[in-house]
């Protein structure tokens, strides 16, 4: 692909594509430039046996850009590891390992390709060929002439310009026409650099050097985009190889340069390569139109080449008929679709999603400016400002401006990534390459937006729409300052530049809106200013920056308000401070920091019932039961990710009485994450997406510091806690404690269950039972009290179970039993379960089931007249189906599985005179309609 033979083609195709009057005109110095270039633009492109060592080590820099990858390095070669440490050595272990390290080797190459191809270009690389060149001069000068003698003409050296030329081949066309840093008011590719006696024509190497390179362009030469096809969407990584070799294998059998248009002529077998060299002449044609717009730029009419603009591929298909069709998207419903209430919920969202990519641009441009000088403290004031002017006699609706002085936009961002709705730059090899240098300066930054779609939300707003941005620093050539006015989203935006190189210059971006709708109680009408302070008030909570805020009356007033970052900290409300427990939050494996508060719901609801009741001595029952909600809904469930809330804080505990159990103010972090980037959420990020992963994430931290810290607590504090079935999906960390810890835990909401039930001194009867005498223990009620669930999971090693009237109970644990908890770690992984018979005694001894709560057990008397007709893995079906239809008794509709209905049929018909009976009634079992 990129070997002497390119490198040669390139140079025979600079020389053949000048005009004839360009080639008579020619100077050493550009025949050196023009050689040199095309033998040196790809040559960071090879690499040595020790280049691959090297950047194949875990800490290298190949891996600095590349987080998944480099995660995915590590399962795989654990993997090969520990299938090569297996003592069996037989066929299919051979044919595994020969799998496996098949796979790892086509990924290590695929990284190494990626990042070769978008280092290969850069000026590092060049000065270290260039180094490594002099080295083997030095060392052997008969066999390796001198590079600074061969790139010389007059004495002086062209080694510096040959490698900003080949550099260049690899950027943007708008940086052939860059502003030369160290000759400032000059273009670094001149038209007359002066070289001794002669001068050469630097744009014209570097036009010639970028076209030719694209126009290599046959079976030769695999081009870029049908690697990258293959490698990145058709094939996956275990057949890269023979894409790799089925790419090298290109159709195009010849191509000629008309006075009108370029032709490649082709035979093709496969409509995806055929489809792929279509839109590999799509880019060779952008390229010369692109290359002859920055040349009339730079000199008016200057077009030293005799290329047309126009690229046609004449493709002879065999084997199948090409039809460039695929799915289309109507570009009006879309943005309907975008626009409407099935993302956006609130239309003021637009100006959370303005102020991340505020944020984002601020922050980058901040860590960038780190890189250089890493002693540097960013201010943050006066960064981001949101400006609110009314209307008046002039301007008729209101208008919403966010400014932020940060990293701002070129032409090549705006139209590739800020205009196109889905395309994000954060998501780009451009932007890897960044947060690779910011990590090797030890820096790094993750950006909060990075679904593209943000900006698309401003026309919930409005239709109106002014753009003002100009880069911070000449990244891709360009720092002109651009104003796009916009007038709709399909409509075509009408554009304004303007150069400016002073150093007061506009840096940044302003979004200017004309509102018109998005108000919350008039969606019709434009939001007033109160309502945006409020949203951003409450949307915003610990932005790395200040918020500037002004507000320009219809005279032209200004008044101005600050919002700072808030606190990660709780706001407990005064009366019930005494009864909170406060959980820092903070060095836990999710990047979560923040806090988390809770509260005994019973003492919470006390008194929040007192301070109701203090407000009126003459209030009813049903007056202070509203009171009473106000102030429950002061509790907090703040989610925030990067600075702006995304929703509520899943996973906290909930309780059965009226009262709130937790608030929580937690924020989401992005250095403990495998990709480097914050937690994705859904469209409208008002959630996390999975939120489950992270409310288990949430409960493990909260219960964890329960357990811990079980001293401090009041007895039965954790009563009234709820942990319900979805919650309970993964608890296996749990077992890093022992049971015995996490009975201590549970111990504290069993004893106040059972101060609840007015149990007779309760102290001494549990104290009773843990010595392993005594009655046995009612267990509760409620299957997913957090007491219940903990319980269930030790128990059952150390406890019988029984039905004593309405309660089902556990007796006494068994001798031993502190040493059988101390012992055990794998309770959650390797559960055991109670029998799925009971002793049943006192009012309900005659039924067969129990039909209330969570009391699926059958009672014992009956087990062997059940067993004789009922299998033994068919008595849990038994067990739901009577539970189903006893509800359904109670006016409850239910439907009956196949087997279900069959195990009830031979029930009723072999002992269809027990009952199953619940609180309040009892049925025969005969007497229950099966559909």
């Amino acid at each position: 692909m990129h070997d002497a033979k390119h490198a040669r083609k390139v140079a025979h195709l600079m020389w053949h594509i000048l005009t004839p009057e360009q080639q008579l005109g020619i100077t050493p110095p550009e025949i050196a430039l023009m050689v040199g270039s095309a033998f040196f633009h790809d040559l960071g492109m090879f690499l040595s046996p020790d280049d691959r060592k090297l950047l194949l080590e875990p800490d290298s820099k190949l891996w600095l850009s590349s987080y998944s990858q480099r995660e995915n390095q590590k399962n795989l070669k654990q993997q090969l590891n520990k299938v090569m440490d297996t003592q069996t050595d037989d066929s299919d272990k051979n044919a595994y390992l020969l799998k496996l390290k098949s796979v790892l080797i086509q990924s290590e190459e695929a990284i190494l390709c990626r990042y070769v191809r978008e280092q290969h270009a850069s000026i590092e690389r060049y000065n270290s060929i260039i180094d490594s060149l002099r080295n083997k001069h030095q060392m052997n000068r008969s066999a390796f002439p001198s590079i600074d003698a061969c790139m010389s003409f007059d004495g002086q050296s062209l080694v510096s310009k040959m490698i900003a030329i080949c550099v260049s081949h690899n950027k943007s066309e708008q940086s052939l026409i860059s502003e030369d840093i160290y000759n400032q008011g000059n273009h670094e590719f001149c038209r007359e650099y002066p070289v001794g006696s002669s001068s050469a024509d630097l744009l014209m190497v570097a036009c010639a050097l970028r076209l030719a390179d694209i126009l290599d362009f046959d079976r030769e030469r695999t081009p870029e985009e049908i690697y990258q096809y293959f490698i990145s969407g058709r094939v996956d990584i275990e057949n890269n190889r023979s894409a790799l070799e089925w790419g090298k294998h290109m159709a195009v059998s010849n191509w000629h340069i008309y006075k009108e248009k370029i032709v490649y002529n082709i035979v093709c077998d496969n409509h995806i390569v055929h489809h792929a060299i279509v839109k590999f002449c799509s880019a060779i044609e952008k390229t010369v139109s692109a290359t002859k717009r920055v040349c009339d730029v730079a000199e008016k009419g200057y077009w030293p080449f005799i290329l047309p603009e126009k690229v046609v591929p004449v493709i002879q298909e065999e084997g199948y008929r090409y039809l460039p069709i695929s799915f289309s998207l109507d570009d009006e419903r879309i943005y309907s679709l975008l626009m409407g209430k099935a993302i956006y919920q609130n239309p003021l969202d637009a100006i959370r999603e303005l102020l991340q990519n505020s944020v984002d641009a601020c922050a980058l441009r901040d860590a960038l400016i780190k890189t250089d000088n890493a002693s540097v403290v960013p201010n943050p004031r006066d960064r981001i400002i949101v400006e609110f002017i009314e209307p008046s006699e002039q301007q008729l609706s209101p208008i919403l401006r966010v400014w932020d002085s940060g990293t701002g936009m070129d032409e090549k961002i705006l139209t590739d990534h800020f205009l196109k709705a889905g395309s994000s730059y954060y998501k780009t090899e451009e932007f890897a390459d960044i947060r690779a240098r910011l990590w090797k300066a030890g820096s790094d930054f993750a950006p909060v937006s990075d679904f593209g779609i943000g900006f698309l939300s401003c026309f919930l707003l409005g239709d109106q729409i002014q753009v003002e941005t100009s880069m911070w620093e000449n990244i891709h050539g360009d720092t002109k300052h651009r104003i796009l006015e916009i007038d709709g989203l399909t409509r075509l935006i009408k554009l304004v530049e303007k150069t400016d190189t002073s150093p007061s210059r506009f840096k940044g971006t302003c979004i200017s809106i004309h509102l018109l709708r998005g108000s919350p109680i008039d969606p019709d009408a434009p939001p007033s200013f109160k309502e945006i302070l409020n949203y951003i008030r409450n949307v915003c909570f610990c932005l790395p920056y200040e918020i500037t805020i002004k507000h320009v009356s219809s005279t032209g007033e200004s008044k101005k308000d600050l919002i700072v970052p808030k606190k990660l900290v709780v706001d407990v409300p005064k009366h019930l401070k005494e009864v909170a427990v406060r959980i820092p939050v903070e060095n836990n494996p999710k990047g979560i920091t923040g806090e988390i508060v809770l509260y005994e719901p019973t003492e919470t609801e006390h008194r929040e019932r007192e301070l109701a009741k203090e407000s009126s001595s003459l209030l009813r029952n049903d007056v202070v039961s509203r009171l009473l909600s106000l102030y429950i809904e002061r509790s907090q469930y703040d989610l925030i990710r990067g600075g702006f809330k995304v929703g509520e804080v899943p996973g906290l505990p909930e309780c059965y009485s009226p009262g709130f159990v937790a608030s929580a103010v937690l924020s989401l972090g992005w250095e403990s994450q495998i990709n480097r980037r914050y937690p994705s959420t859904n469209l409208s990020r008002n959630s996390i997406a999975p939120d489950n992963q992270m409310g288990q994430a949430i409960i493990e931290i909260w219960l964890s510091w329960l357990i811990d810290n079980i001293s401090t607590l009041k007895t039965g504090f954790i009563k009234d806690y709820v942990l319900s079935s979805r919650d309970r999906i993964n608890l296996v960390w749990l077992e890093k404690y022992n049971c015995m810890d996490v009975y201590r835990l549970a111990r504290n909401g069993w004893h106040g269950f059972l101060r609840g039930l007015k149990v007779a001194d309760i102290d001494s009867r549990l104290s009773d039972w843990e010595a392993g005498k005594g009655n046995p223990l009612p267990l509760g009620s409620f299957k997913n009290s957090l007491y219940r669930v903990l319980l269930n999971y030790l128990l059952p090693k150390i406890c019988s179970l029984s039905l004593i009237d309405t309660y089902i109970c556990v007796s006494a644990p068994s001798n031993g039993w502190r040493n059988t908890l101390n012992d055990c770690h794998d309770y959650i992984t390797n559960k055991e379960e109670w029998s799925n018979y009971i002793e049943y005694s006192g009012d309900n001894e005659e039924l067969i089931l129990f039909a209330f709560e969570d009391v699926h057990k059958l009672n014992l008397r009956y087990r062997e007249r059940i067993e004789r007709v009922i299998g033994e893995d068919e008595v849990c079906t038994l067990i739901n189906g009577l539970m189903m239809l006893a509800e359904a008794r109670q006016e409850r509709q239910v439907v009956l599985s196949s087997d279900a209905s069959r195990v009830i049929r031979i029930a009723q018909e072999s002992f269809g005179e027990l009952k199953v009976g619940s609180r309040n009634h009892n049925w025969r079992i005969d007497s229950l309609s099966v559909q």
